[in-house]
């Protein structure tokens, strides 16, 4: 199960969604944290994997591109083991 904490970044990191172009640092930070939790849930690993996909598609920077694209690829192999 998701954290308290975890699951307030996961909503904040959502909400971000809807305001495109704004709080690079804050979404930054959000997958950062995000990417270290364990997220043992169903419904915190499908929410976060589709933000996840969403800011792949529509980054607010390309540092946080790149940051989506390293946890993309860690978390597959994760999901495998």
């Amino acid at each position: 199960m998701a954290t308290r904490n975890s699951t307030k970044l996961l909503d904040d990191l959502e909400e971000s969604r809807r305001r495109f172009g704004e709080g690079d640092a804050k979404i930054r930070r959000a997958l950062r944290v995000l990417s270290k939790s364990k997220l043992t849930d169903t419904d915190s690993l499908i929410r976060f994997h589709e933000t996840l996909l969403f800011i792949r598609a529509y980054p607010p920077s390309a540092t946080a591109a790149k940051q989506v694209e390293r946890i993309l690829k860690t978390s597959d192999r994760e999901f495998r083991n």
